[in-house]
């Protein structure tokens, strides 16, 4: 699976807070799980807030105000992030961002209800819905992740 397409599932996963599990993620392919990437990182806060993005706790048998929490941590994370986002960093970085934020939101606006928030964003967000499925979409950015914070697909 190419980088890309990591991100675009990653993003699935960790903006609609609906991870296969909230924590032990091995780069195994089993029938229940996906395989995920290795994450070295570099000791930055910008990695490190990017890294934490993708170890944000799971809705899969969450309750609607775990899936708030989590999606709460997810936010702070983004925020880290976006206030260390690095001088070289693609203008594309710019706009994953804006994708995972605008999940947020929806989930935020569902309390927690990730199948709601998910048809929410599909008839809102059709765009957004488009990138998050797309192999190719922001590249650029997934790219910059994988030389600046050591992010190696699977």
């Amino acid at each position: 699976m190419g980088v890309a397409r990591w991100g675009a599932v990653a993003l699935l996963l960790a903006v609609a807070a609906c991870s296969e599990d909230g924590g032990d993620r091995s780069s195994e392919t089993t029938e229940s799980t996906v395989p995920t990437p290795t994450f070295t990182g570099d000791g930055s806060a910008f990695c490190d807030a990017m890294l934490a993005v993708g170890q944000v706790a799971g809705a899969d048998g969450a309750s609607p105000e775990d899936v708030l929490k989590s999606n709460a941590a997810l936010v702070a994370h983004l925020d880290e992030a976006q206030a260390n986002t690095p001088a070289d960093a693609p203008a594309d970085f710019d706009a994953l961002l804006d994708d995972y934020r605008v999940a947020s939101q929806a989930i935020s606006a569902a309390a927690g209800d990730v199948a709601k928030a998910f048809a929410a964003l599909e008839q809102e967000h059709p765009d957004v819905v488009a990138r998050l499925g797309s192999s190719t979409s922001h590249q650029e950015a997934y790219t910059f992740l994988v030389d600046r914070c050591g992010i190696s697909a699977p």
